[in-house]
């Protein structure tokens, strides 16, 4: 059962009920005992209502969700309701609550009329009129259990992290700022790990950072702002890369000569390839994301960086093609798409003319297209870079921002004025990608002869770069900004829900929606409201923010440096520093039985490696071995690991999984978990890094009790365990050595799961994340709908507006107004998911549906770790084009 929180309240969508009183009294409407206090104050009331519920609603109704309180020209504010059976998890499966209990702030001291609703637009609701009572003590006494109660229910809504908490984060500070309460604490979501966070948190743009900014931003306790005056502080400095000899002459692409050193490196071999990529960044970020998150957001990254650069794919691809680009690369400074990267696509003409024409064209297609939307405008117009004439289309917010340089047969197109300076001191023989011995030394492993359709570098200086103290610097900066505008957006929600100013950010400090200190920054930068667009003075807007290597940092602020300091010291204890990174991507496309698919091969070399950092792995694996075991029928997942005396390996094979699908969940039976059909094993059979799990058993099959497994069988050189003798006699039979393809010391195959036993769980498990995901859009809208009044109708574009991304329900449906909930998408079996339980009829998990098979092959020797990846694949409509 999931947590209670705000927007999913285990209710009765035939119950409803109102009731408010003039100060603590006990009352009965339709036989149900009311509770109800309501006490005025400054600046805000707060009313207490406990709704008991009748034996007929606790044995027989079915589970729903929504619990809203509303009405009297929305006086209610910022409820937190409790349900009074929920302190007892987990509840029973099929239990219902005993009561409800709704806190509340009101603004006013006239009389309240509110509506209760506990499962809404159902017509049964009731009403009570009262007075609220003038007691400070008992104000206070039931302001801190409405704030005991709000923290408990926003603290839960965090921790399930079923939708973003921007709403819980920000009332919840504001109000403790206001109200004199005590501050929420920090709730630490992202990896888990603080000193990760430390290094990768910012780099990464991780919410739980951006929110732990924005609660501090509204709880900070003093109004001064520091000065940036103090000299950025001392670069961490990790180790020089020692580069092996590099014999004879290594062929290097024209292309990379004119790559800066300090760009990361992306080549397509063919512009079919480029385009290739654009389209599978798109499947795979979709698919993946719906695979692992539990978030259902667009960015529109692809589409936001093409407005940026004004390089649309539908224009271009009609112009460009083989015959006129030899060779393309995305390159830049940084990998912050979701924000504003500073990033730029580089073409080698075969035709100069061809492709200048085009790409002015399109310059000019989408300058038009902006100057025709409103409150948009984009200009044209020729600057100096490096003593060079560049063409810069930009608008003032940096929607679009595109720089377009040219340097003998190489375009460059990009959002950054830095990488185009550092292209033309590149293409000049300064400093270029190709000028590294590393990248010399990378080619020597990966050679051009190999003709990857795509070929990633990530170099030394580019690692370097990220970590300097400039570029952490204004990635703290950049992530403040964001926050601020993100608060800005909910302040006046918030400002609009109490009925007061909100037209200026003066009047949201003013009246303390956001702190006065707001918008106080040391580089002089600040957030800018005009009308309904809110954005950076310095930056611009959301999702298209100044690249961070054109922000001129030339000082820190103490807080700054110490925290660059504190990142130092960080990095150089858990990391050290970051190897240069090598991939090679080769494309093939395979006819099955089932259709057209897409073969992928992927090798990825990490080199030269700092062996300090990979000496677990050394330190107890064998040497890179061809002997392989075979893969065994029937298994659905096989890994082997080569260690220093034996090879260990252990399989799922393929079963029925017992599960229920009942109230949304998926749920299997513990007791299950011993009959599910694994095995271990080793060979040589004697010793082994096994030999304390699996024993020493007798020739042929043994059965021992004691052991992890219960079953054993001993021959040709294997000893294998497993729970159940039939799972020893289906596999065992079956195992034997023979010679990979390449040596490896670890080995995963993951065998096609659509066509599996173990898919009908599979398909109920992405059904039950998916739901998930798109209800947490839902609950999203119901907090902003009940929290912060907004309209139920435009609860979808809020939301919108307020994250800065699209809602998509990753079921593929549409959201839509709700009968029962507000909100609801069309794909759901039923508004509630308390009340789901069956997969509907005709769901194919995505991932089932596009994932057909991955081996992996990983190995470790003196100056390399390679990972070998294959991957079978269900092409999307536009690569099947």
């Amino acid at each position: 059962m999931r947590p209670f929180t705000s927007s999913r309240f285990v209710t009765a969508a035939t119950c409803a009920i109102v009731i408010f009183g003039a100060s603590s009294r006990n009352g009965s409407m339709g036989g149900e005992k009311i509770e109800v206090q309501a006490f005025a104050g400054k600046p805000l009331g707060v009313g207490k209502v406990t709704v008991p519920f009748p034996e007929t609603f606790r044995s027989g109704v079915p589970v729903r969700e929504g619990a809203w309180i509303e009405g009297d020209n929305g006086r209610a504010l910022y409820p937190a309701f409790r349900d009074m059976q929920a302190r007892a998890f987990p509840r029973a499966r099929g239990s219902r609550p005993d009561s409800v209990t709704v806190f509340f702030l009101f603004r006013g001291d006239q009389p309240l009329d509110l509506t209760f609703v506990v499962g809404p637009n159902v017509g049964q609701n009731r009403r009570i009129a009262a007075v609220p009572g003038s007691d400070p003590k008992a104000h206070r006494a039931l302001l801190d259990e409405w704030w005991e109660t709000y923290l408990s229910m926003t603290e839960q809504s965090a921790l399930a992290d079923y939708y973003p908490p921007q709403i819980e984060t920000y009332v919840s500070a504001m109000l403790a700022r206001r109200l004199q309460l005590v501050p929420p604490r920090a709730i630490h979501r992202w990896s888990g790990n603080i000193e990760v966070d430390e290094i990768f948190g910012t780099l990464a743009g991780a919410e739980s950072v951006r929110l732990a900014m924005q609660k501090e931003m509204l709880l900070a306790k003093s109004d001064a702002v520091e000065q940036a005056n103090l000299p950025l502080p001392t670069p961490v400095t990790p180790p020089a890369v020692v580069i092996p000899q590099v014999p004879g002459d290594i062929a290097i692409e024209s292309i990379a000569r004119h790559v800066p050193a300090d760009c990361f490196y992306l080549r397509c071999a063919r512009y079919a390839d480029f385009q290739w990529l654009r389209q599978t960044i798109d499947f795979w970020g979709g698919n993946l994301r719906d695979l692992v998150a539990v978030r259902g957001l667009d960015y529109d990254i692809r589409g936001n960086l093409e407005r940026q650069l004004a390089l649309q794919e539908n224009v271009l691809s009609k112009v460009l093609g083989d015959a006129v680009i030899a060779d393309v690369a995305l390159i830049g400074t940084d990998t912050f798409f979701r924000e504003g990267a500073a990033v730029g696509v580089l073409f080698h003409a075969k035709n100069n003319a061809i492709l200048s024409a085009g790409i002015a064209a399109e310059r000019q297609a989408v300058m038009k297209a902006e100057q025709a939307a409103a409150g948009r405008k984009a200009v044209e117009r020729t600057i100096e870079i490096s003593g060079r004439k560049v063409s810069l289309l930009a608008s003032p917010d940096n929607s679009v921002r595109s720089f377009y340089a040219v340097d003998g047969d190489f375009h460059l197109v990009t959002t950054s004025q830095t990488i185009v300076r550092r292209f033309f001191e590149a293409g000049a023989g300064n400093d270029s990608l190709a000028d590294l011995d590393e990248f010399r030394y990378a080619r020597s492993i990966m050679p051009l002869s190999r003709n990857d359709g795509l070929f990633v570098y990530l170099s030394d200086p580019w690692f370097r770069l990220l970590v300097s103290p400039a570029y952490r610097v204004e990635m703290t900066r950049r992530m403040q900004a964001e926050a601020e505008i993100e608060l800005v957006h909910l302040a006046r929600l918030a400002a609009r829900a109490e009925q007061e100013p909100a037209d200026t950010i003066e009047q949201l400090v003013a009246g303390g929606f956001l702190p006065e200190q707001f918008g106080r920054r040391p580089d002089g930068s600040r957030t800018i409201l005009n009308g309904e667009n809110i954005a950076d003075s310095l930056r611009g807007a959301r999702r298209s923010f100044l690249p961070v290597s054109d922000v001129i940092v030339s000082g820190a602020t103490p807080t700054e440096v110490k925290s660059y300091e504190s990142f130092s010291r960080t990095y150089r204890s858990q990391w050290e520093r970051v190897d240069p990174v090598i991939a090679g991507l080769k494309r093939e496309a395979t006819q099955t039985a089932e259709g057209r698919r897409e073969h992928l091969k992927l090798d990825v070399h990490i080199t030269p490696y700092a062996r300090q950092q990979y000496g677990f792995f050394a330190g107890f694996l064998g040497a890179p071995t061809k002997k392989s075991i075979r893969r065994v029928p029937g298994n659905v997942a096989e890994l082997q690991i080569r260690f220093k005396d034996s090879t260990a390996f252990a399989a799922l094979r393929d079963f029925p999984a017992r599960f229920v699908f009942d109230e949304g969940q998926v749920r299997t039976d513990d007791a299950d978990y011993e009959h599910i059909p694994v095995y271990i094993g080793q060979t040589p059979s004697a010793g082994g890094i096994l030999g304390g799990l699996v024993g020493d058993p007798p020739d042929g099959y043994s059965n021992e009790s004691g052991r992890l497994f219960n079953w054993s069988r001993k021959f040709d050189d294997f000893v294998v365990s497993a729970n159940d003798r039939a799972v020893l006699e289906a596999a065992t039979g079956h195992l034997k050595v023979g010679d990979a393809e390449r040596p490896a010391q670890l080995r995963l195959a993951v065998a096609d799961l659509a066509p599996t036993q173990l898919a009908q769980y599979l398909n109920a498990y992405s059904y039950e994340r998916l739901r998930a995901a798109s209800a947490g859009n839902t609950y999203f809208m119901e907090a902003l709908i009940q929290q912060l009044h907004v309209p139920t109708e435009a609860a979808l574009e809020t939301m919108h507006r307020v994250l800065a991304a699209q809602p998509v329900c990753p079921l593929g449906g549409k959201y839509k107004p709700g009968v029962q909930v507000r909100w609801q998408s069309s794909a759901w079996a039923s508004e509630f998911i308390g009340a789901e339980n069956r997969v509907p009829a005709g769901y194919k998990s995505p991932f089932l549906d596009w994932f057909h098979g991955l081996n992996l092959e990983f190995s470790i020797d003196a100056t390399t770790l390679t990972t070998h990846i294959e991957l079978e694949l269900q092409p999307t409509s536009a690569q099947k084009d």
